[in-house]
């Protein structure tokens, strides 16, 4: 037996490894070791739904058409080397659903890879219920499409109270680590080599953490965040962005002499606070559109 040796290849058929309770019978104490699972067309190669209190250790799940790794509804779990490489949708995601029951927290994610997905790299999203109280751990998101570590709420209600340690995403076609989050805390995590901002996060203390080489900025925060000891591959100061207000609806302005605005929904705030401005601070607005007759 062993990750090299156990393979157990679906043959693109929409079959996968499914551990599925319900919340009037959760499933508990199951354990997956030391195994690949590969070429799965199911909603992900390896999906659980209502497990509590299971392990997973020494796992791979390869050249999925969909997800690799999915973990709904779970409490009390644990992910150690799990590998998600080659899927065309997100390599690992952690959802909560909506309803009685549908929460996911307090688990742990050690030394798990998710490399060369379709998708991002580690998702965690929150519905109804929140993702929370969870801790990450020398995790590593290699040459996905997407984000390299993202937190969203789908519904309203995000992801929170959860650890980032020493964890890398490099190489990634978005952002390095992107958290629209409560109470979230990065300890000595690496962020380099992406094409959107390494660090952007809404509520959170980044402690001791490293960038280079990214394609946008290297810390996109707002001013809820704190930042302890960065330090960059080269030793120089960051390019720390502190964001006000960021927009998320269209707005359209028809032909009118009444003043109108242009701002709409969106995270943040339009008023500056008391003394917000002071000797060498910008304020920098970017804003686009288009114009038609």
């Amino acid at each position: 037996a062993g990750i090299g040796n156990t393979i157990i290849d679906f043959s693109s058929l929409a079959r996968g490894i499914t551990i599925v309770g319900t919340a009037a019978s959760v499933q508990n104490n199951n354990a997956i070791r030391n195994l690949t699972i590969q070429n799965s067309n199911n909603v992900s190669g390896l999906d659980t739904d209502f497990c509590d209190f299971f392990q997973l250790e020494n796992v791979r799940i390869t050249s999925c058409d969909q997800k690799g790794l999915r973990i709904r509804r779970g409490r009390h779990f644990i992910a150690m080397n799990v590998r998600s490489d080659n899927n065309t949708g997100n390599g690992i995601e952690i959802a909560s659903v909506s309803g009685a029951s549908g929460t996911v927290r307090n688990f742990t994610l050690l030394s798990c890879l998710s490399e060369s997905n379709g998708g991002i790299g580690f998702a965690f999203i929150g519905d109804t219920n929140a993702v929370g109280q969870y801790s990450i751990q020398d995790c590593r998101s290699f040459s996905n499409t997407g984000d390299g570590f993202d937190w969203t709420a789908s519904s309203g209600t995000p992801t929170a109270q959860c650890s980032v340690i020493s964890c890398i995403a490099d190489t990634c076609g978005g952002i390095g680590f992107d958290a629209n989050q409560e109470y979230t805390k990065f300890f000595h995590c690496e962020s380099y080599d992406n094409t959107g901002d390494g660090f952007e996060v809404d509520r959170g203390v980044l402690v001791g953490c490293n960038y280079s080489s990214n394609a946008g900025l290297d810390f996109d925060l707002s001013d809820k965040c704190t930042v302890i000891g960065p330090v960059s591959d080269d030793r120089d100061e960051p390019d720390v962005t502190q964001r006000i207000f960021s927009q998320t609806a269209t707005v359209t302005v028809s032909n009118t002499a009444v003043e109108t605005t242009l701002t709409g929904t969106g995270h943040g705030s339009l008023t500056l606070p008391v003394d917000y401005i002071s000797i060498g601070r910008t304020i920098r607005i970017k804003a686009w559109g288009f114009y038609s007759t």
